[in-house]
């Protein structure tokens, strides 16, 4: 089972140079987690065994990348958190319509439409 998130969107390629300490940061404190940029995009890939772990992890991971960016100087447009989700088990896939991922003040469920 493979989660796709993509959090945090305002990247240009210096921008996503100056992260690039923040992503390190990140996957040497998550080992389940890729990161990925590009342009304007910034995206975080967790694999789990379940939605519920997958979750709260990313919930952690974005919180972490708001305080790295507070201390940073940089603000995330959390506004524009998307969420999709990888899965071949019907059952997960139902049970993503009820789950969200919290990060900062910001509640995203995942996108019914790009989830498969």
């Amino acid at each position: 089972m493979a989660f796709l998130v993509t959090i945090l969107k305002d990247c240009s390629i210096l921008f996503i140079i100056y992260i690039s300490r923040m992503f390190s940061s990140l996957e040497g404190q998550f080992p389940q987690l890729g990161t990925f940029s590009f342009a304007d995009d910034t995206t975080f890939l967790v694999a789990g065994t379940s939605i519920q772990e997958v979750a709260l992890t990313l919930q952690d991971i974005g919180e972490k990348a708001i305080t790295w960016g507070q201390e940073n100087k940089v603000e995330f447009e959390v506004d524009k958190t998307e969420a999709i989700l990888f899965s071949r088990s019907k059952k997960t896939q139902r049970k993503a319509r009820e789950t969200s991922i919290q990060v900062g003040e910001k509640k995203t469920s995942f996108n019914e439409k790009a989830t498969r």
